[in-house]
């Protein structure tokens, strides 16, 4: 199959943006919706120009509301539900173009600083976009998450003085699958 069927090339966050993926001197193509996620959610800074900005109206530029607010407000619990509402709102041209039927956002939170933005889409009722990227808060970096990605959490007090272990979880259902004496 040619590079030109295959959809998109692939992308993936890496702390200072984002890279290309190659394989054997060749770009790994993505013919999903990984690269329309992605883009949406963190391609720009609202408040900065973009690229495509001059052939588009303001308002039909797409995304850009999430990364723009994590950037600029400190991480609470009410920040985390804002953030989720902006994250539904770059990603409604989904919605809008009758891609899908219904977006489902929720944020996790990891740690003091990070959390996990959870993106599930689906049309007809069956699931056609499904992933998890782990997000410094001020967005210094963005991991994408799949199902061979450990996270750690932030540390839990044990009582008695008892040393603190780090508690591994499993990335595709936030289980405890492991504690690390780390």
């Amino acid at each position: 199959m040619s590079a030109l069927r295959q959809g998109d090339i692939s992308l993936y966050a890496t702390k200072d943006g984002g890279e290309i993926k190659v394989f054997n001197g060749e770009p790994v193509m993505d013919g999903g919706f990984r690269n329309a996620v992605y883009l949406s959610l963190f391609g720009h800074d609202t408040n900065l120009p973009l690229w495509m900005s001059e052939y588009m109206k303001k308002s039909e530029v797409p995304g850009g509301k999430f990364y723009t607010f994590m950037k600029g407000n400190a991480k609470s619990a009410n920040n985390i539900l804002k953030a989720e509402g902006l994250a539904l709102q770059d990603l409604q041209w989904f919605l809008d173009d009758s891609v899908a039927d219904k977006i489902n956002v929720e944020i996790f939170s990891v740690d003091i600083i990070d959390i996990i933005l959870k993106i599930e889409i689906l049309a007809n009722g069956e699931t056609i976009f499904e992933n998890k990227y782990q997000i410094n808060w001020s967005l210094q970096e963005t991991t994408e998450l799949d199902d061979r990605t450990p996270v750690i959490l932030e540390e839990v007090a044990i009582i008695d003085g008892a040393s603190s272990p780090n508690f591994i979880v499993d990335a595709n259902n936030n289980k405890i699958v492991g504690v690390s004496e780390a």
